[in-house]
C-alpha cells in the first residue's frame, strides 16, 4: 500500500530532478509531494514550481512503473494545489516528442492550450492547463 506524504524532503526534490533532468528544491515558489511504497522507497514525486496566487507549474516524475498512480496520489496532487493553496488553475509543459506524458496529462483531464517553439532545445512544448472547476479530482475522499 502507497503513501503520500507533503513532507518537503531534499531527497523528493533530488529524486524529481533525477527522473526529469532539471533542478529543484524546496522554498516559498518550490513545492513537492511524494507517493512512497511500504518500505519507504519513491515511487513518485509532483513538484509544483513557480506558485503563485493563481497558478503553478506542476511535474511529475516517477520511478519507471506506473504503481505511483494511485486514486489518493491523483488526488491529492490536485486537492493541494486547488484547495490548500486556493489556486485557480495548474499548468503543465510536455515535451511534444514525448508521447507518454502527452497521454499522461490528456488522461488526467489536462486541455492542451497552446505550443511554446522550441521550449525544449530543437523539440517544441506542449501547454496544458487545469482549472480547478473541471478538475475530477477533487471529489475523491482521502484520509
Amino acid at each position: 500500500m502507497a503513501r503520500v506524504t507533503g513532507e518537503q524532503r531534499p531527497e523528493y526534490f533530488r529524486f524529481a530532478s533525477k527522473q526529469l533532468n532539471e533542478h529543484w528544491e524546496h522554498g516559498p515558489h518550490c513545492k513537492c509531494l511524494a507517493n512512497l511504497s511500504d518500505d519507504g522507497s519513491i515511487l513518485g514525486v509532483v513538484i509544483y514550481d513557480q506558485i503563485n496566487e493563481f497558478n503553478c507549474l506542476m511535474h511529475v516524475a516517477s520511478n519507471g512503473s506506473r504503481r505511483f498512480v494511485t486514486k489518493e496520489f491523483l488526488a491529492w496532487t490536485f486537492k493541494v494545489p486547488f484547495e490548500q493553496w486556493g489556486l485557480t488553475r495548474v499548468t503543465g509543459l510536455v515535451a511534444a516528442n514525448n508521447e507518454q506524458a502527452l497521454a499522461f496529462d490528456r488522461g488526467l483531464g489536462f486541455v492542451q492550450e497552446g505550443v511554446i517553439r522550441r521550449a525544449f532545445g530543437d523539440v517544441d512544448g506542449i501547454l496544458f492547463g487545469m482549472l480547478k472547476e473541471d478538475c475530477r479530482y477533487l471529489t475523491i475522499k482521502v484520509k
